[in-house]
Formats: C-alpha cells, sequence, structure tokens
C-alpha cells in the first residue's frame, strides 16, 4: 500500500489512470520493468518512481515507451498514448500493419543478419498491433513483371519452408532463425515483389507459411515483439492470397 502523499498532485492524468488500474505501485513498477525486459532494457521503476512522476518528473524516454504499454494492456487499451499519461510522446515502432510487408520483412531481415536491436526487431509485444484492422490491406501492383516467379519458385519455397521446419523441430527456434530471416529478406522478397499473373496466389501463400515459420522460431526463441511483427506479416500475405485459412491460423498464433 502506497504511503500517504505530501505534496500535491502535478500529473493528474496519470493519476487518473493508475487509479483506474486497481494496482499498487509496486505492481504497476513490476509491470513497466517485465515491458523494459521484453524490449531488451533494464528497468528499475519502482512505487517512488511513479510518486515523482506524480510530482511532475519525466521519465526517460524507454521509460514512457515501457509505461504506455504497461498501461495498455492493464487497462485494455491499445489506443493509450503517452500523452493520455501526461508524458510527451516518443518514438515508437511502426505499426506492422502499416505499411509494405515486403518491406518489413526485408527490414526485419536485415536487423536480425546484423544482430541489431532495433526498435523494429528489438521492440516488446504491441498491444495496439495485437489489434487486428477490420478490413485487410491490398498490395500496390507489383514493380515489374520482368522477375516474375512461377510454381518452380512456390516449389523451392515452401521446400526451404519444410526444411527450416525440421530443424526448428530437431534444435529449437534459436538454431535457424538468422538463416529463415536472410532467406526472406534476399531471395523471396524480390518474387514477391515483381510477380504478377496466375502465380502470384501461390507464392503468397507460399511466403506467408514461410513468414508463419520465422515468427513461430523468433516465438520460441524468446523474442515476442519480433514474432508479433512476422506474425502480422504473414497475416497480411495471406491476405494478399486470398488464404483464409492461413490468415486464420496466423492470426491464432498471434493471440497465444
Amino acid at each position: 500500500m502506497s504511503r500517504p502523499r505530501s505534496t500535491p498532485i502535478r500529473n493528474q492524468h496519470l493519476a487518473d489512470h493508475i487509479r483506474s488500474t486497481g494496482l499498487t505501485y509496486d505492481s504497476i513498477a513490476a509491470a513497466i520493468n517485465r515491458i523494459g525486459e521484453e524490449e531488451g532494457t533494464r528497468l528499475r521503476c519502482s512505487a517512488a518512481s511513479l510518486a515523482k512522476w506524480l510530482n511532475g518528473v519525466t521519465p526517460h524516454a524507454a521509460t514512457i515507451r515501457a509505461g504506455v504499454e504497461a498501461f495498455s494492456r492493464i487497462l485494455q487499451r491499445p489506443d493509450l498514448q503517452a500523452t493520455d499519461l501526461g508524458w510527451p510522446e516518443t518514438p515508437r515502432p511502426d505499426n506492422p500493419w502499416h505499411g509494405d510487408p515486403i518491406a518489413w520483412i526485408i527490414e526485419l531481415g536485415r536487423d536480425v543478419m546484423l544482430d541489431r536491436r532495433t526498435a523494429i526487431t528489438a521492440g516488446a509485444y504491441s498491444l495496439a498491433a495485437a489489434t487486428t484492422p477490420a478490413f485487410p490491406h491490398s498490395l500496390a501492383a507489383p514493380v515489374s513483371p520482368s522477375g516474375s516467379a512461377g510454381q518452380a519458385d512456390v516449389a523451392r519455397i515452401r521446400q526451404m519452408t519444410a526444411l527450416f521446419a525440421d530443424l526448428d523441430d530437431r534444435h529449437g527456434g534459436g538454431h535457424a532463425r538468422t538463416a529463415i530471416a536472410a532467406y526472406l529478406a534476399h531471395d523471396v522478397a524480390p518474387l514477391l515483389r515483381g510477380t504478377t499473373g496466375t502465380a502470384r496466389p501461390d507464392l503468397f501463400a507460399a511466403a506467408s507459411q514461410l513468414t508463419y515459420l520465422a515468427a513461430w522460431m523468433a516465438a520460441d526463441d524468446g523474442h515476442s515483439g519480433l514474432a508479433q511483427r512476422y506474425y502480422v506479416q504473414a497475416v497480411r500475405f495471406a491476405d494478399e492470397a486470398g488464404d483464409p485459412l492461413l490468415r486464420t491460423t496466423a492470426l491464432r498464433s498471434m493471440a497465444v
């Protein structure tokens, strides 16, 4: 139980949200620290930290991001913003439902291969990103048909997916996670960019299955934020393929 306050509350927005949680300062601080651990950042929030924030002290940017996510989860408010808590906005990872999904898997792949802990790869599992849009967004038209893939390419992607799945079964998700990220970014993405015609749905379905596996392996290796971003792109590829079963499978795994 928190001690009685000796100074007036200067951040009433934060006070209101703390009251809405029904939790103690210690419990809220622990939730914020857990989010920090997911992001690879060691935070040292405590009940005293919340008291300082209520007095008007502004947390560091990393603490603000973790705090917003913690309150979002506790209150089931995916739309919650830093300003709702009386804090300034800080840069956050882009919502993986927005933007070009092909660009997403390329950027994810680059960061995984270089072992960079950026906002994209090392971010926490986001409640906002877990909120599925009401309607799927169609991809833009292919850039150029000159690099169009065919059924042979689809078959190769599926064979590689089976190979990576076997490695995952034998050795766990951490074994070939970098390899699958590289294959998606370097070999599969260019085909997605340039394919038209009858092979396009099958190609995107195969890419969705492979991206789903990349997400599964990331989750198995303890990288929940990275897994979420891959799962979302698997859903978006499934939408492009017109495959509701693949879409449902990815969404179910992401929810778990």
